[in-house]
């Protein structure tokens, strides 16, 4: 009885004075418990007075950062988790977990969206938003006017990556191969202006990355689709390659992905013109180019400046024109070019891209023989932009031809010279 007396009195001074009990460890805290503790409100203190076990503390602080504060329960998203718009790498954001589709606001969503693609366009957009799960369908944030359908940041990637869709890509994306899809004889396009990320290159359907594997990161971009499947065995199909390559390539959504990077004027023609050149692409074609410079005199072949190793070749400021104009063109620009110049119809086998992240300034926007503005005419000033040649001629009731519109429009439509252009900024004056 004595020894049972005193047994119960030690028990008390134990859960009275926060002792432990015999057998039990006692460590200091962490400083990452401590910021643990912090975060659980002080109307619930019981968590924090038991003592945890020896194996509990060890895992404790091998847990990773995501595992020590997983739920909104023990930090909001305002107070201690950094925003979506400071995320810079997919190290500060790996899992699925850390970004559910409600975290924005539907007006944050909106602004997100709208982060895909020049301003012009992305104003008068329809913005939907994803599903908030499987199943569920997509909920329209803002209603649009101008045929454009931008998306917010997919919350289940790791990268932010809003996107916006001409009419064009609607029409076109998604549909199965055969008469129905290659009625509508257009090129759809679309940006990413943030960039984005893939699972995988060519399978749609996976939702993460194969064991050993991580998420692919794309540049910011913008895409184009087409009726007909793009040829593999002509177009690079890995998003390693130089320059524009296919993502998704033998399914109904599959489509060109076109890098793009924004790059500083580096040299007017006649200080460097190989620099110059140079500055109408993106790094990733620049190394291996060639560059070749205009003729000195009319009906004359341009001259080249190095030789490419890549496909590539740019060409550096047209010296007839107001403003500095360098462009970066495919093998198909390049038969254009030499056509143009030589007033010859240009023998187009595929869709060809080119470069012209310096903006450039031609005569009009719907005669390639001008040389000189039409009288009472102004020079027509691009801002940087991307272009796309056909090989089919281009059904023009699905395009634009009014450069001062906004968004994507057809130049010289109608001629052997026809393409589209793609503004990657808001327009230009002119003058």
């Amino acid at each position: 009885m004595r020894y049972f007396l005193a047994s119960l009195v030690v028990c008390l001074l134990l859960v009275l004075g926060g002792c432990q009990s015999p057998g039990t460890v006692t460590t200091a805290p962490t400083a990452e418990a401590t910021a643990t503790e912090a975060a659980v409100p002080t109307e619930e203190p019981a968590a924090t007075e038991e003592p945890a076990a020896t194996e509990e503390a060890a895992a404790t602080e091998e847990m990773t950062s995501t595992e020590e504060m997983s739920s909104t329960e023990e930090m909001t998203a305002t107070e201690d988790m950094s925003s979506m718009e400071g995320m810079t790498s997919t190290e500060e954001m790996t899992s699925t977990e850390e970004m559910s589709p409600t975290s924005m606001s539907d007006d944050e969503k909106v602004t997100n969206a709208m982060s895909a693609g020049p301003q012009f366009i992305t104003a008068d957009a329809r913005v939907l938003d994803w599903p908030s799960e499987e199943g569920a369908d997509a909920v329209e944030l803002r209603a649009g006017t101008n045929g454009w359908l931008c998306r917010p940041d997919d919350p289940y990637t790791p990268v932010n990556d809003p996107r916006c869709f001409d009419a064009n890509w609607q029409q076109i994306n998604g549909k199965a191969f055969g008469t129905e899809r290659e009625a509508h004889n257009a090129l759809g396009v679309a940006y990413m202006l943030q960039g984005g990320n893939a699972a995988n290159n060519d399978d749609p359907d996976v939702a993460e990355p194969a064991a050993g594997e991580e998420w692919q990161t794309d540049p910011p971009h913008v895409m184009v689709n087409i009726p007909m499947e793009w040829d593999l065995s002509v177009y690079a199909h890995e998003h390693q390659m130089e320059g524009p390559w296919v993502m998704f390539g033998g399914t109904p959504v599959e489509h060109m992905m076109f890098p793009i990077e924004m790059v500083p004027v580096e040299a007017e023609a006649g200080d460097d013109k190989i620099a110059n050149a140079l500055s109408a692409g993106p790094t990733s074609i620049r190394e291996g180019a060639g560059v070749i410079d205009w003729p000195t005199e009319a009906g004359g072949e341009v001259s080249e400046l190095r030789p490419g190793t890549n496909g590539w070749t740019c060409i550096t400021d047209n010296p007839g024109s107001p403003t500095n104009d360098p462009m970066c063109l495919d093998d198909q620009w390049v038969i254009w070019l030499k056509a143009y110049l030589a007033g010859e119809e240009p023998e187009i086998t595929k869709v060809g891209f080119a470069y012209m992240l310096q903006g450039g300034s031609d005569t009009n926007n719907a005669d390639p023989t001008l040389t000189e503005p039409p009288a009472g005419g102004e020079w027509v000033i691009s801002p940087p932009h991307v272009m796309f040649l056909s090989p089919e001629p281009l059904d023009l009731s699905n395009y634009s031809s009014d450069h001062h519109e906004g968004g994507p429009w057809v130049m010289f439509g109608g001629t052997p010279y026809e393409h589209i252009m793609m503004p990657l900024t808001d327009p230009v004056q002119e003058h």
